[in-house]
């Protein structure tokens, strides 16, 4: 999935394997479901366009969504939530 630049994951997922966005470079938006728990090794690595991340939960929810390590476009986007 090298060339998507928008992702949404629906209701109900509750985990990102590792790797799945992996080396994505186009990548600019992902939606995330507030189901979300886990979010895989280095699920997001390299990717480098990553700015807007829509989570569908608080927070606080967001907070407790276990992010395993080598994802550090997530650290650098912008986050919108629902409260």
């Amino acid at each position: 999935c090298r060339y998507l630049t928008e992702v949404i994951l629906p209701k109900g997922v509750t985990e990102i394997e590792a790797e799945a966005f992996s080396r994505d470079d186009k990548l600019e938006k992902i939606t995330l479901p507030g189901s979300l728990v886990l979010i895989g090794h280095a699920a997001f690595n390299d990717c480098k366009s990553l700015d807007i991340v829509v989570y569908h939960g608080a927070e606080e929810d967001w907070k407790k969504v276990w992010i395993s390590y080598d994802s550090p476009s997530l650290n650098t986007a912008e986050f919108s939530y629902d409260e």
